[in-house]
């Protein structure tokens, strides 16, 4: 039996309708995932432990040298962002990390510009910054939209989302 050594660290949504392996090219092997609600990744200050557990085990476990923070359409955990909610709930609490809403009324719209806030989020944790500044370690942001099966990457240059 083959030691696993997955190449990607891959943070997406919970939602049923993300199959990671299949839209990335990847064998399922090759991905060590993350999966929440929302694609939330807590400031390293607030961290939550299963979160910055695993970013630990990927990045100093595993050397894993690249990790995507993938988002996508019709995401609830972003129409749940965008609702008024009971605010002691477990959920009110976890999608607090999702980006500020500021007059953003599109979950889809809101979801992309919530990866860009995750990978913000992403660099609060000192083993990420460290791989970053080692030049061992990259990061990108995608986005998936479900109804068309195509996936965006973030063009960090240009603040554009370009098809894969």
């Amino acid at each position: 039996m083959s030691k696993k050594k997955p190449n990607t660290f891959f943070i997406c949504c919970s939602d049923n309708r993300i199959v990671s392996h299949c839209f990335t090219s990847k064998k399922q092997d090759d991905l060590f995932v993350l999966r929440n609600i929302g694609n939330l990744i807590p400031p390293h200050k607030d961290s939550d432990m299963a979160v910055s557990s695993a970013i630990e085990y990927a990045v100093d476990f595993f050397k894993i040298p690249h990790i995507i923070i993938c988002g996508h359409s019709d995401c609830g955990g972003m129409k749940a962002a965008l609702e008024s909610l009971e605010n002691n709930s477990s959920l009110s609490n976890w999608i607090k990390y999702v980006v500020p809403t500021n007059n953003i009324t599109s979950p889809d719209e809101l979801s992309k510009e919530n990866v860009l806030h995750q990978i913000k989020n992403l660099m609060t944790y000192p083993v990420v910054t460290k791989g970053i500044s080692d030049g061992t370690l990259t990061i990108d942001g995608w986005w998936l939209d479900i109804e068309t099966d195509v996936v965006y990457c973030h063009d960090e240059k240009t603040g554009d989302w370009n098809k894969i």
